[in-house]
């Protein structure tokens, strides 16, 4: 895997419970720390409240200046982002501090970004929550002596675990007809007048569920930054239920199919299997407690969705996927979490009703009701191209 390092500058002091004997796996419960079975977590997570993208922008947008209203530049992290992913971090120290040292190790934690400004910085800003000393909560731009830690950037080319943009054209085309499918889906719901009615007060043509979302995602934005909303999103004439359900079908489209989900979720779902099976086989190389994942909506609804999330899911700012391996009286088994935001303690279970046990599944419960997802570089690549020799058509652009 192709990558970029980037390197934070954190702190040295270090904060959460002191570890003893954790680094070598003991499976034994201790009843004071009820997680302290987890001997490996995987998190992917969205990157933090950003500006919105300049698709994101409408012709009659009033906050479309980016020199007076974003001059952190279209689709940076904004000052609330940095808080979100810093009070996710400090989130992630309280839950795992007794897997996780509170000194930086290389050997203890990887992590992984899209290569893009806004997910490199959430990476760098949780970081800082994870290993920041609580001194420094509120002054986070203190000037402290620090070590470096490493964000991986995974080049957008050759990207197929999380911005999806490494060029598949089975994929983009399954993806094209499940968004044709839901558009026409939706006018055969009477929902054409909400197209319309878009289309009248933006300005501009609006005429598919992805332009839905995207006029959504900058209204959420202004509204979030305290920008007064255009008066024609006021009043029971707007049709905010049905442009938040148009907006959420341009999620679930992603991963709508057998074939998406083993294309768009299969190669990070395989690479968070595999560590865990080479985790409890003592084969895991550095031996990793923790890889973050530094993504965008994207990344999390497809994810939910391959795993069988079944609701349909708009991924706020700082949400998250928590990946935990347990090892428990010598057996190993998995937990997954969906975390709805950044800011909230809020942790709901991922349910996998083929395994045994209602809150949990075996290691080897878990790969087997994902076999299905596993795939290797190779396989990707040919099952990408089948059919499509010759075609150039790569994953479409994120949010």
């Amino acid at each position: 895997m192709s990558v970029v390092l980037i390197v934070s500058l954190l702190p040295l002091l270090l904060i959460g419970r002191s570890v003893s004997d954790c680094d070598d796996i003991e499976c034994n419960q201790i009843e004071e720390y009820p997680d302290s079975s987890v001997v490996f977590s995987a998190v992917i997570f969205r990157h933090g409240d950003r500006a919105p993208e300049l698709p994101e922008v409408y012709a009659n947008d009033p906050y479309k200046s980016e020199e007076r209203y974003w001059p952190g530049g279209f689709g940076n992290l904004l000052k609330r982002g940095r808080q979100r992913e810093y009070t996710l971090g400090k989130f992630l120290r309280h839950r795992y501090s007794m897997l996780l040292p509170e000194t930086y190790y290389y050997h203890d934690i990887n992590v992984t970004s899209s290569d893009l400004d806004r997910t490199i910085t959430s990476a760098l800003c949780v970081l800082a929550g994870l290993y920041l000393p609580q001194a420094y909560d509120h002054d986070m731009d203190s000037d402290i002596v620090a070590p470096v830690i490493p964000v991986h950037a995974i080049n957008m080319n050759n990207d197929m675990y999380i911005m999806f943009k490494k060029n598949c054209p089975r994929y983009a085309k399954e993806l094209d007809s499940a968004r044709e499918l839901k558009y026409n889906e939706t006018l055969s719901q009477g929902m054409g007048p909400v197209y319309d009615y878009l289309t009248k007060y933006t300005g501009q043509t609006i005429d598919c569920i992805t332009d839905v979302n995207r006029i959504h995602t900058a209204l959420l934005i202004q509204r979030e930054q305290g920008y007064p909303a255009p008066a024609w999103t006021q009043g029971p004439q707007y049709p905010l239920q049905q442009i938040e359900y148009i907006g959420g079908l341009s999620f679930y489209v992603r991963a709508n199919s057998k074939v998406q989900q083993r294309l768009a979720g299969g190669p990070l779902v395989t690479k968070i299997i595999d560590a865990m099976l080479n985790k409890r086989n003592g084969s895991l190389s550095p031996d990793y407690k923790m890889m973050l994942f530094s993504g965008h909506d994207t990344t999390v609804s497809i994810i939910l969705h391959t795993l069988g999330y079944d609701k349909v899911v708009k991924p706020d700012f700082g949400s998250s996927i928590i990946f935990e391996l347990h090892c428990i009286n010598n057996q190993y088994y998995v937990k997954v979490f969906f975390k709805p935001s950044g800011f909230s303690n809020q942790m709901i279970p991922v349910q996998f009703p083929s395994c045994h046990l209602p809150t949990m599944c075996s290691l080897d419960e878990f790969k087997a009701v994902h076999e299905h997802l596993r795939i290797s570089i190779d396989q990707w690549m040919h099952e990408c191209r089948d059919g499509f020799d010759g075609m150039s058509n790569g994953f479409t652009i994120i949010c």
